[in-house]
């Protein structure tokens, strides 16, 4: 730890000690479907809701009340307070599941698999330009006569990733594949084959963040459930080896992967505990460097915590999960502020029925959830709530590569770093800096850091 000389003590517990607006406000439950099918929110690899340009929220679904399963979107255009009619984006007759979904600005993607071509299935994959109001035709994204399932998308500029899970090889064995656009979902490259060792591959979860793409998975290849991780430092054109990312003898299963410039998290259900807990492993140095697990969950007697989804926004993380601690599934959630090591959680919802497969994302101050319930029918409708200052002192900046203006902190030529405050603002590279606690998120890793005016 770097200290300055002379820093005020005072100042540093007052910007420490105010914690748990993120929990505070929560609004109600809200009922977003209303109709006789089944509605379902994808599993929390693929992402059931995201954050659009501005004010925009994007939520996709499947639903079978014209007798076959089909993919549903919905679209809010202020923060969550109002949605439009959910309209449908699939059109086969033999049916369409699991979508997922991504954004970057106005550009949305969607993908899902589709039983037009046969009961395997293959991916299709729709994209709007002008922020889901107008959807490109469908195109058929897998070519062969084995089963393609569990597409993930990730988006940043024009660049878009999608992958999914085939058993082309033989019925035993599941690959990765792996497509991508470089203009925004209009064109897209040849597939090519991600994982070879001859284990099922589950779960597969894509990121992206200046270029950089994370993707990890659930594996069997040791005999065990494992994580493994892989990256592509050149928007998809090469990949590295696969990590693994887990190390106990227990199953470990339905990873999920979130990525926020050069912080990474990757969280999943670990059996060591016989009914599962959530763990999770960050790297501070877009996957270069793996930091030790945390434990993320500490539920009893449950008979089950599984399928985490992510959401990262400067220091902040956000996670949701399904949890049966409470003698049915409930949605729970969990904060941490400072990169993943420290986490809080909080149980959402509280009835009765089974509340099922929680998407998450932030836009601006507010944390959005959305998920699959069961308190009405048999059926299950889409559920919703948000909370508005869960996400409060977020702002987006640049990363720093010069010197630190009036604080007497100075990085290397050629090193980038991004500096936080204790509320989890990432600071800009010309903002004068107080007295206080600060983060420094370096090329290396994590510091911690008091820093006083010069």
């Amino acid at each position: 730890m770097h200290r300055a000389q002379n820093y005020n003590c005072a100042l540093i517990l007052f910007l420490v000690a105010g914690f748990n607006l993120t929990f505070a406000e929560w609004e109600p439950d809200r009922r977003l479907t209303e109709n006789p099918g089944v509605s379902l929110t994808p599993r929390n690899s693929q992402r059931c809701i995201i954050s659009g340009v501005e004010s925009t929220l994007h939520l996709c679904f499947w639903d079978d009340r014209s007798g076959v399963n089909q993919i549903y979107y919905l679209r809010s255009t202020d923060r969550g307070e109002t949605w439009e009619r959910e309209i449908p984006l699939s059109t086969g007759p033999a049916g369409a599941l699991l979508p997922s979904i991504a954004s970057a600005g106005s550009l949305i993607h969607l993908a899902w698999v589709d039983k037009r071509e046969g009961d395997n299935g293959e991916i299709y994959y729709r994209g709007s330009n002008d922020n889901g109001r107008i959807w490109s035709e469908e195109i058929r994204m897998s070519f062969d006569t084995a089963k393609s399932e569990l597409p993930c998308l990730a988006a940043e500029g024009e660049n878009v990733h999608l992958v999914w899970r085939d058993n082309r090889q033989n019925r035993f064995i599941w690959q990765i594949f792996y497509r991508r656009s470089t203009d925004g979902g209009v064109n897209w490259s040849v597939e090519q084959q991600l994982t070879y060792a001859t284990s099922i591959k589950w779960n597969p979860s894509l990121a992206v963040s200046n270029g950089v793409v994370h993707l990890v998975w659930g594996d069997n290849r040791d005999g065990d459930w494992n994580v493994y991780y892989k990256r592509s430092l050149d928007n998809g054109v090469t990949w590295s080896p696969d990590i693994r990312l887990t190390e106990t003898v227990f199953a470990q299963q339905w990873p999920c992967v979130a990525v926020d410039d050069s912080l990474v998290i990757v969280a999943w259900s670990d059996n060591e505990d016989v009914d599962g807990e959530l763990w999770c492993r960050t790297s501070y140095n877009r996957g270069e460097v793996w930091n030790e697990q945390v434990r993320i969950t500490d539920g009893s007697a449950q008979p089950g915590i599984w399928a985490p989804s992510l959401a990262v926004s400067g220091s902040r993380i956000h996670a949701v999960w399904p949890d049966g601690r409470d003698g049915n599934f409930e949605i729970y959630y969990a904060c941490s502020e400072d990169f993943g090591q420290n986490w809080t959680e909080f149980r959402l919802t509280s009835d009765s029925a089974v509340s099922n497969y929680p998407g998450i994302t932030v836009n601006g101050t507010m944390v959005h959830v959305a998920w699959s319930d069961f308190r009405d029918s048999q059926n299950g409708e889409i559920y919703y709530k948000r909370n508005p200052t869960g996400n409060t002192g977020i702002r987006e900046s640049a990363a720093v590569n010069l010197r630190i203006k009036g604080v007497g902190f100075t990085l290397r030529p050629g090193k980038k770093a991004v500096i936080y405050d204790v509320s989890g603002r990432r600071l800009l590279v010309d903002q004068r800096l107080g007295a206080g606690l600060y983060f420094v998120l370096t090329d290396s890793g994590r510091q911690k850091y008091f820093i006083t005016r010069r």
